[in-house]
């Protein structure tokens, strides 16, 4: 067991009462460096220790410390060596068929309950989803929420498929669960009319993409109690689900937001999520608007100096600190690593050349063609162009067929698809240029002594492959994807691809590998981290392997690079808001 301690001053008085308090079965964490005679104690930066015992010497101290001690949140605390208070033990909460919630659920659910809209950042493999079948449970018996009108659970479209449905058949709630995923008008009108006459607690799962059907068939008002299963989806408050997303949880009595990765690539992304689940907190707290947020806490990071178009930002000094204080009482955080004993989970990045058509070819691409985007984005600035903006130039790279590049985003997705081996033409067909990772994969699966999960980034990825080694590929589109999955479990599959941008989340695949191998990389951390989590996480028996195939000199080491930088942004966040 690790214990945390938090003393202001070390006196006499919070040393002798300190002592007793110090097993030597237990490792300690203290802010203080103690006497040598107290052995099992280490240092901790005080901001660092979560849920302490805390000593303080004085009352007036207490008085001066109160504002920080509540951003650590004690579970006892002693005034001159008197215990004043502590936490309450918490309550049992059991599901319908006798399992037992542990402790971390239960606070998940303690909290929701008494916060009604809230965003849980409960990591991945923490049973998000059961800690909110028990809340809405216990919402259904105190009759707080009215047990004739349906649920709603807006969730990614392999979640709202299985998911729900699985998870509420196996912790025995007896609730009626209706799909709506995939279904022409008159099936899904069919479908909806179930809920005009119901005999107990009925969920309906859908996706975001079925949000303007929902309103249309429901209206605005319809739900009391709505989970957003991936809050992430609704991270851009301008886009159209999020703007539907709000009209039905501003009315709701109850919003769970869901997530183990609330800012996956930029603090940016919290807002369009904060104002999904509690929109009067989030604009008043934080800002009215998106905009009002960005110049309340970051600066802008990443500028061009020819156009002046800002292409990210960073947060201000102490803007961290400030946004947590804003929304630490609607927000909850709990991380895997502090709760779970998990298998290691470790990186390698193995590197490949390529040839010298390809090694020219890329850095044409990157210098020259760079260069030209360069001049004709200033020539837009200056008002002498033909093109309109600076996000539709007309810059034709000279490749083995004629390529339109029409700003850098284009121009870094096309470096990407070359450092692995091929470009893209307009039609949608490709040029080959070189085979290095190809060569490398197979060397690796030939070698394996386990079964590989493979994620690729490019159609091409895909085609090119089945030159070099035999495989399986998982889509959760495809009817067969059930099946696929179970044999993968099974330990039958030997290799297997799948696509993380469609397919990082939902997916229970643990069992049938640990070992990951990233043949081209996604830029985002969200889905980086999502896919890593579909073997790394409760249920995994052995250590787990993340290899990353990365051609030297080419964006992709960059890529890598940004993703930690980003990891190491939403860590602090989630450490934070525990």
């Amino acid at each position: 067991m690790t214990v945390n301690i938090y003393i202001n001053n070390l006196t006499s008085e919070n040393i002798k009462v300190l002592k007793e308090h110090i097993p030597k079965t237990d490792t300690f964490y203290c802010n203080h460096k103690l006497p040598s005679k107290i052995t099992n104690v280490k240092y901790k930066d005080k901001n660092l220790l979560e849920n302490p015992i805390v000593f303080i010497d004085t009352k007036e101290n207490f008085k001066k410390e109160f504002p920080f001690l509540k951003t650590l949140n004690p579970v006892k605390l002693y005034i001159a060596g008197v215990l004043v208070w502590k936490e309450k033990p918490l309550r049992k909460i059991t599901t319908p068929n006798g399992a037992t919630l542990r402790e971390y659920q239960v606070k998940a659910v303690e909290f929701a309950l008494k916060s009604n809209k809230c965003g849980l950042f409960i990591d991945m493999g923490l049973g998000k989803t059961l800690s909110s079948l028990a809340a809405i449970n216990e919402l259904l018996e105190t009759k707080q929420l009215n047990s004739r009108k349906p649920i709603l659970i807006i969730a990614p479209k392999t979640v709202a498929l299985d998911t729900w449905s699985r998870e509420a058949e196996k912790w025995g709630y007896d609730y009626d669960v209706i799909i709506n995923i995939g279904l022409t008008p008159k099936k899904r009108d069919k479908l909806f009319e179930k809920t005009n006459n119901f005999e107990k607690p009925t969920l309906i799962t859908t996706n975001p993409a079925q949000l303007a059907n929902i309103i249309k068939y429901f209206g605005e008002d319809a739900f009391e109690m709505i989970v957003i299963d991936e809050l992430t989806q609704f991270k851009n408050p301008k886009a159209t689900c999020t703007i539907l997303m709000q009209k039905l949880t501003r009315n709701a009595k109850y919003v769970f937001g869901l997530t183990g990765t609330p800012t996956p690539n930029s603090m940016l992304e919290l807002y369009g999520q904060l104002a999904v689940i509690d929109e009067y907190k989030t604009k008043t707290r934080l800002g009215v608007d998106q905009f009002k947020y960005r110049d309340n806490y970051f600066t802008p990071d990443i500028v061009n100096k020819v156009t002046g178009q800002i292409y990210s930002y960073k947060l201000q000094k102490n803007a961290l600190d400030k946004i947590i204080s804003n929304v630490r009482d609607f927000t909850i955080s709990m991380k895997t690593a502090d709760l779970l004993e998990l298998p290691e989970l470790t990186t390698t990045n193995l590197f490949v050349k390529m040839n010298k058509k390809a090694k020219e070819t890329y850095d044409y691409l990157a210098k020259e063609i760079s260069e030209q985007i360069r001049i004709a984005e200033k020539e837009v600035i200056d008002g002498i162009s033909d093109s309109k903006s600076t996000s539709s130039l007309n810059i034709v790279a000279d490749l083995e067929h004629n390529t339109r590049i029409a700003n850098r985003g284009v121009l870094k997705n096309k470096l990407l698809q070359l450092a692995s081996g091929a470009i893209y033409k307009q039609d949608g067909s490709f040029d080959v240029y070189h085979d290095e990772k190809f060569v490398m994969l197979k060397d690796i699966v030939e070698n394996a002594t386990s079964p590989l999960l493979i994620f690729y980034n490019f159609k091409s990825d895909l085609i090119r492959a089945r030159e070099y080694i035999k495989f399986e590929h998982l889509e959760s589109k495809n009817k067969n994807a059930s099946e696929i999955m179970r044999r993968w479990n099974n330990g039958e599959i030997p290799v297997l691809f799948l696509n993380p941008t469609a397919n990082a989340r939902g997916l229970n695949i643990q069992d049938g590998g640990h070992t990951i191998i990233w043949l081209t990389l996604t830029h985002n951390n969200e889905i980086y981290r999502q896919a890593n989590k579909r073997l790394h996480r409760s249920g995994q028996k052995n250590n787990v392997q993340v290899i990353h195939i990365l051609t030297e000199g080419t964006e992709e080491i960059k890529i890598i690079e940004k993703l930690t930088n980003r990891e190491v942004e939403q860590d602090n966040l989630m450490t934070k808001l525990k």
